[in-house]
């Protein structure tokens, strides 16, 4: 959803297309946080290395929960994703 891999471990701004997808097709979204992909494929080298990745999955997420438009679905998305990010590390 942010629209390019980041240079460092930090979530950037989500672009709005994840909440187009949601509130136009009225589909429930699974928010999903990669951990450990930035050490395994940082931005700026062209292939990916061996490198221990945990993805963590939330709850469902259906349309109604989040909110009339584009802007609030994708702020309520990033939310569950930043709190899945606080979850045990590594």
């Amino acid at each position: 959803p942010e629209g390019s891999r980041s240079i460092s471990q930090e979530m950037a701004d989500f672009k709005k297309g994840a909440g187009i997808l949601v509130k136009e097709l009225n589909v429930p979204v699974i928010p999903v946080y990669i951990q450990g992909s930035h050490f395994s494929w940082p931005r700026g080298r062209k292939l990916p290395r061996l490198c221990p990745v945990k993805v963590i999955f939330g709850r469902m997420l259906l349309p109604d929960e989040l909110g009339s438009d584009y802007e609030t679905a994708v702020l309520k998305i990033r939310r569950e994703i930043s709190a899945l990010s606080l979850l045990k590390e590594f």
